[in-house]
């Protein structure tokens, strides 16, 4: 009966102990949300980057209900820069030229609920997102048409700053997440 007692007491030694260690691991965590910027807040705090590499990834795209996957393409062009979107089987759903003015070169009829998200506003805005120096702190960006979250980052081979591994654009009617390749 006594060696019950003395892990008893023992136990009740240790619970103040316990108590310290879950406390300051819950201050620890960080529940804080992310950096929610306007894009003009966004265009004014991080600087442009060179625009001479290309960008290569995937994409998923959920609207409403329907889903997309595939391959997401950015690369320079000439004076400007295309953004290619690939089906699962390689076909192009959308092309698009970026220079001064953006220019959709190619629409899949098939999927016009794809095509319909991408505005001459959203595709500059992305433009300059990834283009852009980040450091590496989660980031919001409230656009006219949407919302972009940029959580994970990777450091190209030839720069001292991170690029945009993750970004997720929102909106009421969509979701379209790229995962860029190092």
């Amino acid at each position: 009966m006594k060696l019950k007692i003395d892990y008893f007491n023992k136990f009740l030694y240790l619970l103040p102990f316990l108590y310290l260690i879950t406390l300051s691991s819950c201050r620890t965590l960080d529940f804080s949300e992310n950096n929610v910027l306007s894009f003009s807040e966004f265009d004014s705090q991080y600087s442009p980057s060179s625009q001479d590499h290309s960008f290569i990834g995937k994409f998923k795209l959920y609207i409403q209900e329907k889903g997309y996957s595939g391959s997401f393409k950015w690369y320079p062009k000439g004076d400007g820069h295309e953004m290619i979107l690939l089906s699962a089987f390689n076909q192009i759903i959308s092309k698009v030229v970026i220079n001064d003015d953006v220019i959709f070169e190619h629409l899949n009829h098939e999927n016009q609920e794809i095509n319909k998200i991408f505005d001459k506003t959203t595709i500059q805005e992305l433009k300059r997102i990834l283009y852009s120096e980040y450091n590496l702190e989660p980031l919001t960006i409230k656009t006219k048409c949407c919302d972009i979250l940029i959580k994970e980052y990777f450091k190209l081979k030839e720069n001292t700053f991170y690029t945009p591994k993750k970004i997720t654009i929102r909106q009421d009617q969509f979701q379209l997440t790229l995962i860029l390749n190092s």
